[in-house]
């Protein structure tokens, strides 16, 4: 098995997932710091899977007819420079386009990496493959926002942001790595 591309894949995941679920534990922090109400910051979730779904399908096209590299080197560098402007915003509106262009980022990213860990992976190895790209999603779940909320008690949600985009750098580093 590809073994140093599944692990790539499953930081980039863990980043992709983590950039709008480890918001979770900030939505109070975030409203009161943005002047806005509860709602307007639980709606950036919508924004967040709308923006993913549509750029994974999207991608999923370019990256056949232009390859997968671009798709998977370009798009958590996307992520992480949309994180790290999400740290620095004052302006909910602001916020919101960036939110847009981290879902595009996740999208993109997800959607081309399973497509090449299927390609390099043997038939009877496959399912086994993704189940540990997808961990990456899981483990999100699991350690990724408990520790979002336990490191921004004392970083706070800007800089969670920030964390989270220098995993997606990481992602970046691990997969070119995998394509060169």
């Amino acid at each position: 098995m590809p073994w140093a591309l599944i692990i790539a894949c499953c930081v980039g995941m863990f980043a992709a997932t983590a950039s709008g679920s480890s918001r979770a534990p900030f939505l109070l922090d975030m409203a009161t710091d943005l002047n806005v109400g509860l709602p307007a910051i639980a709606n950036l979730f919508g924004v967040t899977s709308v923006c993913w779904g549509v750029s994974a399908y999207v991608a999923g096209l370019g990256s056949d007819r232009i390859g997968r590299g671009v798709f998977l080197l370009l798009a958590p560098i996307v992520l992480a420079a949309a994180l790290a402007a999400m740290s620095q915003v004052h302006e909910y509106w602001m916020l919101v386009a960036l939110v847009a262009i981290a879902g595009c980022g996740c999208g993109a990213f997800t959607a081309t990496s399973m497509a090449e860990v299927s390609l390099r992976t043997d038939n009877n190895q496959r399912g086994r493959a993704l189940g540990w790209v997808m961990a990456g999603q899981s483990l999100t779940l699991l350690i990724g926002v408990p520790l979002a909320a336990f490191l921004g008690a004392i970083i706070g949600w800007r800089g969670v942001h920030i964390g989270i985009g220098g995993l997606a750098i990481l992602a970046t580093v691990l997969m070119a790595f995998n394509l060169s």
